[in-house]
């Protein structure tokens, strides 16, 4: 009788998974995480578990948490980012 062993390595960058995904993927893909995690978006609990989070971040990594959930194509297209943000930032 003869035994193998057989190794596999899959390397997946997750910055180029999420660039491949479109707006409603990433929402349904965070709304997903979120149930697995046991949350909801809806409760208040989660605007103080983001900024918690968020705080402990530096402002690239904030930048790129914003890109990715905002669909701007990528890191360096500052001003797809800051066209992205005008209408959260002039919201009332």
């Amino acid at each position: 009788m003869a035994t193998f062993t057989l190794e596999v390595s899959i390397n997946i960058d997750i910055d180029e998974f999420l660039d491949e995904l479109d707006h409603d993927e990433k929402v349904e893909l965070f709304e997903m995480l979120c149930e697995d995690l046991g949350q909801r978006t809806e409760e208040p609990k989660d605007e103080k578990y983001v900024t918690d989070y968020l705080s402990g971040r530096t402002p690239f990594e904030i930048k790129r948490i914003l890109v990715n959930v905002l669909g701007v194509p990528n890191y360096y297209a500052d001003d797809a980012l800051r066209n992205a943000l005008e209408p959260i930032i002039t919201a009332r």
